[in-house]
């Protein structure tokens, strides 16, 4: 089962294996988190329609610079 705690170590491991800088996966980090905040839902209870409607929210809503529409 997934839970936040085992998403967010599988995420940064999965990062690091990528050998990202660290300053980049604690953004990644913090947009997926903000996004799932937002949503509301479990990590496996997401879905597309949930991942399109933070984008547009973040375009529309949030006056987000298309770099950081990017990154969330």
């Amino acid at each position: 089962m997934i839970t936040m705690k085992n998403w967010r170590e599988r995420m940064g491991e999965d990062m690091r294996l990528r050998d990202l800088r660290p300053r980049t996966v604690e953004g990644y980090l913090l947009a997926t988190r903000l996004f799932i905040e937002r949503v509301g839902k479990p990590p496996e209870e997401l879905t597309e329609a949930d991942i399109r409607g933070y984008i547009l929210h973040l375009r529309e809503d949030g006056h987000q610079a298309p770099s950081s529409i990017n990154i969330a």
